[in-house]
């Protein structure tokens, strides 16, 4: 997200309707003010779970409000009536950096371990270290 000028305001998950690729409709919007992605340079970092309507982005977020956990995994769920949030999966430690799909759960992956979290309502089911 930015202003015609180009200052960057933050990072935002958008909805397009490309049924006429010279013309794109832009049908919803998340804007996430101040945060940032990973998913802005690495594609690999992005999660779209087709089966649930989930898209899953990694955000770091430096605003002082957030100083205690900058860092999460944001769950929207894609449907007609726009892009709603789920949820937020944050680690004890670490900057989250993908995640993936089992079953029906949620796994995450920082620099600091990897969370597992139910799919549905990204509640904490466990938490594994990797130091």
């Amino acid at each position: 997200e930015a202003t015609d000028q180009g200052r960057r305001l933050g990072t935002q998950v958008s909805v397009f309707d490309v049924t006429n690729s010279a013309a794109p409709n832009r049908l919803a919007q998340k804007q996430i003010e101040g945060g940032s992605s990973e998913v802005e340079y690495d594609p690999h970092a992005f999660l779209y779970w087709p089966q649930r309507n989930l898209v899953v982005v990694p955000v770091t977020d430096p605003s002082p409000a957030k100083a205690q956990q900058p860092t999460y995994a944001l769950v929207l769920r894609l449907d007609a009536s726009g892009i709603t949030e789920v949820g937020r999966v944050t680690h004890p430690n670490g900057m989250i950096r993908r995640s993936l799909v089992i079953g029906d759960e949620l796994w995450t992956v920082s620099d600091a371990g990897v969370m597992v979290s139910d799919l549905g309502t990204v509640a904490q089911r466990a938490w594994i270290p990797l130091r």
